[in-house]
């Protein structure tokens, strides 16, 4: 069966396997958004996309979402594990991608031996060892420090398994040069469309919130804002409404619509009217990894953001030209009051945003660089035929 296959796909297009946790849901978290930016370049660029969510569950829409963009969709009940796809078809694929270092781990071998003509990255999404580091240094706790170190050993071990590692940012580029050397490694950052700005400045109110709230970041940041930030901007702008949007919200995320000043709207299907009409988005993370979309997402639309250093890492910013940058309470309410109050600065950074979005987070930002990796892996393949 697999010769009847292997010589099927003989001069067919070149075959992509992408292994990640779960099927995309683009609506619902930045990650999934670019994962699925990522199938449809791959696409673009006549590859035949495989895809296998490491639970093998169909998806309801999202599943039927890919399939449409042609992907072969990988579910139970037909294979039971990635393993006994891998045994049937692991040969017929040029490169596997492998997201994320927990779903990679315990694959790691079986993908050697069933994918021997396949050049293997590991797409870290974002370093989760420096996430849970930066966390663990918030807290002082002991337990996520121990916790923190674990994920990194596997992480690394990940990383030195494969031919090349993605990260999104040069920030994490730089970390992983001073960890390990040796390691191949480049940046495939977020994927976005650009809207546009479609309003003007005196068109626009309130401030908004966005994220997906089983990501510890985004409950700690809205937290932190609400109970620091958000009443010195209310001193300044009495009547202000702060929305606050995004899925799997705990109760203490949702009882924050209690509060005269905040809206709460949990999941929202079209996030547009908000990008559209509301004046200024927030991103106050005080840990994290990784480039933050809800940041790309706001610039995308023309809607300035103000967010802490963290929030804005690896993504070419500069304060008050495409972002507004604080750290201390005090002066991001300030960010947010002088942006929302002065028309001229608005404009700049809405502007600004933009243009950056472009040149590094747009379709034909990622579509080149993807070009550029998959060259250097065709080259790698001629020069070491016998590393596989």
């Amino acid at each position: 069966d697999t010769d009847i296959e292997l010589a099927r796909f003989q001069n067919q297009p070149k075959r992509v396997l992408i292994l990640d946790a779960c099927t995309p849901t683009p609506d619902q978290d930045s990650g999934s958004l670019r994962m699925l930016n990522l199938m449809q370049i791959l696409k673009d660029l006549g590859y035949q996309v495989s895809f296998i969510p490491e639970n093998m569950a169909h998806f309801n829409q999202y599943t039927t979402h890919l399939q449409q963009l042609g992907v072969e969709c990988v579910y139970g009940p037909k294979f039971k594990t990635p393993i006994d796809y891998l045994k049937t078809k692991g040969q017929v694929f040029n490169l596997v991608i492998l997201s994320r270092y927990y779903v990679a781990k315990p694959l790691m071998s079986s993908i050697r031996s069933y994918c021997k003509n396949a050049t293997l990255w590991f797409d870290t999404v974002d370093l989760h060892y420096l996430r849970e580091q930066r966390m663990a240094e918030i807290s002082t706790d002991p337990q996520l420090i121990k916790s923190a170190n674990t994920t990194k050993q596997h992480e690394l071990a990940v990383a030195e398994a494969c031919d090349l590692t993605l990260v999104v940012s040069p920030y994490e580029k730089d970390v992983l040069a001073k960890e390990l050397p040796r390691l191949k490694v480049d940046v495939l950052s977020n994927i976005h469309e650009i809207f546009g700005n479609k309003n003007t400045f005196e068109n626009r109110q309130d401030i908004m919130f966005i994220g997906g709230y089983q990501h510890t970041p985004n409950v700690d940041g809205l937290l932190w804002f609400v109970e620091e930030i958000f009443p010195l901007i209310c001193q300044s702008i009495p009547l202000i409404k702060l929305h606050v949007i995004g899925s799997k919200a705990p109760q203490k995320i949702i009882d924050l619509g209690q509060h005269p000043n905040i809206e709460f709207h949990g999941f929202v299907e079209n996030i547009d009217p908000f990008m559209e009409t509301i004046k200024v988005a927030v991103a106050p993370l005080r840990f994290g990894a990784g480039v933050k979309g809800k940041v790309n997402m706001s610039m995308s639309h023309g809607q300035p953001v103000v967010g802490t250093k963290v929030a804005v890492e690896g993504m070419y910013t500069t304060h008050e030209k495409d972002v507004m940058m604080a750290d201390e309470p005090e002066a991001f309410a300030q960010s947010v009051v002088k942006l929302y109050q002065d028309e001229q600065l608005w404009n700049q950074v809405s502007k600004g945003g933009l243009e950056n979005v472009k040149q590094w987070f747009s379709f034909d930002a990622a579509k080149a660089q993807i070009t550029k990796l998959l060259n250097q892996s065709t080259d790698q393949d001629k020069n070491t035929p016998n590393i596989k």
